[in-house]
């Protein structure tokens, strides 16, 4: 959980089982704790330490969590990339490039007009606005929405 890469299988795995029917997901637990004998779990999205820093899952998972409520609808993706996995809720497109290359979108929706990325490792994200039928790009080892910004 500590790592980018999980951080990306995290929110692949969750995209991957929405677009097969999956209703529901939960990740265990919030953050780490010690078992008896005074051992760190190692799970949980930030560390149980002075700082509590946030861990990278903490960013893929509260990337989805903040920007989707209980009854949202799901729209299950395809794409012709197996580094890109995609699920769409309501207006919102998320995805995640598991790849070691950038990759360019294509999207014909004139409603979305904004893209928000993270790059494990980074922390923070990268918001900007975007035209229509522009071609957008995807950093490798990255995941994001875009959205319709009101």
């Amino acid at each position: 959980m500590q790592s980018d890469e999980y951080a990306l299988w995290a929110i692949a795995f969750l995209f991957e089982g929405m677009n097969q029917g999956v209703s529901g997901f939960n990740i265990w637990c919030l953050h780490e704790m010690y078992y008896p004998g005074g051992q760190k779990m190692n799970y949980g999205l930030w560390n149980f330490d002075e700082t509590w820093s946030q861990r990278p899952v903490f960013f893929a998972w509260s990337m989805l969590t903040q920007n989707t409520k209980a009854g949202d609808s799901i729209y299950p993706c395809t794409t012709n990339h197996p580094d890109l996995k995609a699920i769409r809720i309501n207006d919102t497109l998320f995805f995640a490039n598991l790849g070691d290359t950038d990759l360019t979108l294509s999207i014909a929706e004139p409603d979305i007009n904004a893209i928000e990325r993270f790059s494990p490792g980074v922390g923070e994200a990268a918001t900007r606005a975007i035209s229509d039928n522009e071609k957008i790009n995807i950093p490798a080892k990255s995941f994001g929405r875009l959205y319709k910004k009101s």
